[in-house]
């Protein structure tokens, strides 16, 4: 039996590989200036970082992993230390409460942010997780209304100026390059 099956990996996984380094980040951001309310702060910082990185605007963000040999050197120099995690220390030891996220309130908060969410996931009974539609599917008529009031609104400035040739017909097709 050298080639067993492997079985289909949990959507829960998943999410949870997304969602550590998001929490990473969050942790980061938030250790400068931490707000009075933790948990609801984290979860801004969460759900800003998974939505950035799904539109392409930030990348992903790595931790650097740990090394050994750095425990190996006798340093006259302390190591350098976080900037305000005494700060957040004292906070986590004496306030739990504040540091407590249900994962239910925040697996909702980013099915609700997800642009299309109510078309793109649906419930199996399985328990797995049925893609329907794409969340980059678009209604192609609107956009196309948006191109052409895109296209209209350029040609006016153009006309105002006077630097561009007007045209008789409302929207050319053929100029849409992009």
């Amino acid at each position: 039996d050298p080639l067993v099956p492997l079985e289909p990996k949990d959507p829960i996984g998943h999410q949870i590989d997304d969602f550590v380094p998001a929490l990473h980040h969050s942790f980061y951001k938030l250790r400068a200036n931490p707000p009075k309310e933790l948990a609801a702060g984290l979860k801004r910082q969460v759900l800003d970082y998974l939505n950035q990185k799904e539109q392409g605007v930030i990348r992903p963000f790595h931790i650097v992993e740990y090394r050994h040999n750095l425990d190996d050197r006798t340093n006259q120099h302390p190591a350098p230390r976080p900037k305000n995690m005494d700060v957040a220390l004292n906070s986590y030891i004496y306030g739990q409460a504040q540091f407590q996220l249900p994962v239910e309130v925040l697996q909702q908060s980013l099915i609700d942010s997800r642009p299309g969410a109510a078309t793109v996931l649906s419930q199996t009974g399985e328990g797995r997780i049925d893609r329907r539609q794409v969340a980059g599917e678009y209604d192609k008529e609107k956009m196309e209304k948006l191109l052409k009031l895109i296209q209209l609104h350029k040609r006016t400035l153009g006309k105002e100026e006077g630097s561009g040739p007007e045209r008789e017909e409302d929207w050319d097709a053929a100029g849409l390059k992009r």
